[in-house]
């Protein structure tokens, strides 16, 4: 009796054997995980960008603006930090 192998688990066996549609869906997940995920580190620091804009408008030269920044820096974090370097947004003095 000679063990013969069928050709099809040989097959599967080898990279060879791996269908291309697969390494693609493989590959189109991998980025779009990847890019969901940078675009939603980019969305959290828009959200306080906006925030801080809108404060900046309303609290301009007001006395209460250093109280209101101070609370807006609390609640969002270092997302309001990187806003305020990326976007360029006027703070005023004293926080």
């Amino acid at each position: 009796m000679s063990a013969s192998v069928d050709p099809r688990l040989a097959l599967l066996a080898s990279s060879t054997g791996m269908p291309a549609w697969r390494n693609i869906v493989f590959v189109a997940f991998f980025v779009a995980a990847s890019v969901s995920i940078v675009l939603g580190i980019v969305l959290q620091v828009w959200v306080a960008a906006v925030q801080l804009r809108r404060f900046s408008r309303i609290f301009g030269d007001r006395s209460e603006a250093a109280e209101a920044f101070t609370r807006l820096f609390a609640t969002y974090g270092w997302r309001a930090r990187l806003a305020v370097r990326l976007f360029r947004i006027p703070v005023p003095p004293g926080i």
